[in-house]
């Protein structure tokens, strides 16, 4: 068999920084994006598939319709990196060649990472081949269940986490965010050995791959390398010869949240809260194109920066009035399918902070042109392209970044133009969703009243 060698290539350059870009595409539909920086000791790599737990209910490239329970694209993570063969686990060899390597499973997307000073093109090799031929067997995939079940009894010990699981199943009536990313004691019952090996036929296939490389290398030098790695993987799994590919179904999402406050109390010290606020847009049967998701996520980084920072007034007057401490911050969560801001923290009173907070958000969003000072968002705006300018230089951050973009269909230096081109007025406009209260929930743990 005469393996196609054959891939794309192009070159893309910075305007602002000067910094390159090189992508390659292999003859598969995998893309490698290489992103040289001459000089420096380490290197990222990370191999990104665009499956994370919101791809509960999809239609594969034959035209069939599939379920996998709520935490299956976890559990397949834990499949990846947890399980020990001849040689050790991945993560375990991976350490032996001076890499320290992770996961990460998202609600859009799944990333397998590491950094190393030493053996970048074997450690890559290990990665894919790890991602690509998975141990399912019965005894392997109940060690991770145990493992995963542990986990998620370690969430629900979490004052934190369980305001902030809470918060999101309230939030969302059908939409699969509102379940955990873990899954529950019941959706982690249901997952297989052949459950899993069916998401992997669907979604760990070469096509949807995205592979990031950051350090000191030379397209011409580490390029044809990893594509004759992919040949060979193409080569000996028919799997990934196809053009495998997936559309998650819609579910009917009404616009405003499922509840609008959910509370429970728990033996802590100091209690939480969470204000969520559920965008209308996107939804999964109207899901946003890769610049429109860009678009949205910088605008509203700097929105929220701008209004909810540990400098601005609405922090002051909370902590002023006892209702909160330097846990305080928000968590802006967009994605092509669904977004919400989420604000909050811990408090000795955290309906009193929850009502404040909502009452204030509300106030902002009822009256957004004058509520943003122009020369605050422009002041905003040039710090954090500043910021993203010099985080270019870590080597994590910049891979991290470039991965997730990558699966969003986007890149770098789309990120350093929007950020200069992004237009105030049309930021605040795509803030209105604020002055909503259909779209507010609140999400309570109380500390549980002592008596002497």
């Amino acid at each position: 068999m005469v393996e196609d060698r054959i891939y794309s290539c192009y070159t893309k350059r910075d305007p602002y920084t000067g910094r390159e870009m090189r992508v390659a595409r292999h003859s598969s539909g995998c893309t490698v994006t290489l992103l040289p920086r001459p000089g420096f000791v380490h290197s990222f790599a990370a191999v990104g598939i665009p499956y994370g737990s919101v791809h509960t209910r999809v239609v594969d490239s034959d035209g069939v319709e599939k379920y996998f329970p709520p935490g299956s694209a976890h559990f397949f993570e834990h499949m990846v990196f947890g399980e020990a063969g001849s040689e050790g686990s991945l993560f375990e060899q991976l350490s032996e060649l001076g890499a320290r390597a992770n996961a990460l499973t998202g609600y859009c997307d799944t990333v397998y990472y590491f950094v190393t000073i030493e053996n970048v093109e074997r450690c890559l090799e290990l990665l894919l081949d790890a991602v690509t031929t998975v141990d399912l067997l019965p005894a392997s995939v109940e060690r991770e269940r145990a493992v995963i079940l542990s986990e998620l009894g370690l969430d629900r010990d979490s004052s934190e986490q369980i305001c902030f699981t809470n918060l999101m199943c309230a939030m969302w009536k059908n939409h699969p965010v509102g379940e955990h990313i873990i899954g529950s004691e019941t959706s982690l019952a249901e997952i297989t050995p052949a459950t899993l090996a069916d998401f992997a036929d669907t979604f760990y296939t070469l096509p949807n791959f995205s592979i990031v490389l950051v350090g000191d290398h030379e397209a011409e030098s580490i390029f044809p390398k990893i594509m004759a790695n992919l040949d060979a993987i193409r080569s000996r799994d028919p799997r990934h010869r196809r053009n495998a590919s997936f559309v998650s179904l819609p579910f009917p999402e009404p616009s405003e949240v499922a509840e609008k406050q959910v509370s429970e109390t728990r033996d802590i010290l100091i209690g939480q809260f969470l204000v969520g606020i559920k965008l209308p847009a996107p939804t999964l049967s109207d899901p946003f194109n890769a610049r429109d998701l860009l678009s949205l996520r910088l605008s509203g980084r700097l929105f929220f920066d701008s209004i909810l920072g540990d400098t601005a007034p609405l922090f002051t007057k909370l902590e002023s009035a006892g209702l909160v401490n330097d846990s305080f911050g928000y968590t802006w969560i967009c994605e092509n399918s669904f977004a919400t801001l989420i604000v909050g923290g811990e408090s000795a009173d955290p309906v009193a902070a929850a009502e404040a907070v909502k009452a204030e958000l509300l106030a902002i969003g009822r009256d957004l042109a004058t509520r943003l000072d122009s020369d605050d968002y422009e002041r905003q705006r040039r710090i954090e392209t500043g910021d993203f300018i010099r985080s270019l230089d870590s080597i994590s951050a910049t891979g991290m970044a470039a991965t997730e973009l990558a699966l969003s269909g986007s890149d770098l230096f789309d990120y350093v133009l929007l950020y200069r081109n992004i237009d105030p007025a049309a930021a605040i406009r795509a803030m209105d969703f604020f002055g909503n209260e259909a779209y507010y929930c609140s999400s309570l743990v109380l500390a549980e009243t002592r008596t002497q």
